[in-house]
């Protein structure tokens, strides 16, 4: 069941985490959906994770949520303080 649960999950994480840094890149005026999207796309991994764990899949995992981390804080440095 480990296998599969790391099949089923590595191509979505994969291509959120790539899809979601492009759009982030190239469309930011919509930065705020792509890491709604992102965090959308992790919490679905976690409860994968949580019916099968295995070492690869939490690397995967580690991988996706520092990725949206990073994002998140880059976005947080560019909205501008109010008074």
């Amino acid at each position: 069941m480990d296998q599969e649960m790391l099949s089923s999950l590595f191509f979505p994480l994969l291509f959120s985490l790539a899809g979601s840094v492009y759009a982030y890149v190239k469309v930011s005026e919509k930065a705020e959906q792509v890491l709604l999207v992102m965090v959308l796309f992790q919490v679905i991994g976690s409860v994968g994770y949580i019916l099968g764990a295995s070492t690869t899949l939490f690397v995967l995992l580690a991988v996706h949520a520092m990725a949206l981390a990073g994002l998140m804080v880059h976005r947080l440095q560019l909205v501008p303080v109010r008074p």
